[in-house]
């Protein structure tokens, strides 16, 4: 997911901060939309959000990340349907 909106910043050629990560790029497509460049809707951005935020907790709070198999698979197959969404 990173790597595909980091593509899309690229391909867009929007700016973002140093800081390279989902939440930026994120921002990144936002602003564009705001601006007139769409690349993909509100709601999609809040997607993105969610999905960052649960990869946060598992990456960073392994023992205490508490979604079951079942969400993590909801949330893999959500992020593939967007990458070919919004390719």
């Amino acid at each position: 997911l990173e790597t595909h909106l980091l593509h899309l910043c690229e391909r867009h050629e929007l700016e973002w901060p140093a800081a390279s990560s989902i939440d930026k790029y994120n921002s990144a497509i936002g602003q564009a939309r705001k601006e007139g460049t769409r690349i993909y809707n509100v709601t999609d951005t809040k997607l993105v959000t969610s999905w960052a935020g649960i990869r946060n907790d598992a990456a960073h709070g392994p023992s205490d990340f508490g979604r079951t198999a079942a969400e993590v698979r909801v949330m893999i197959d959500g992020i593939r349907q967007f990458l070919a969404r919004v390719p």
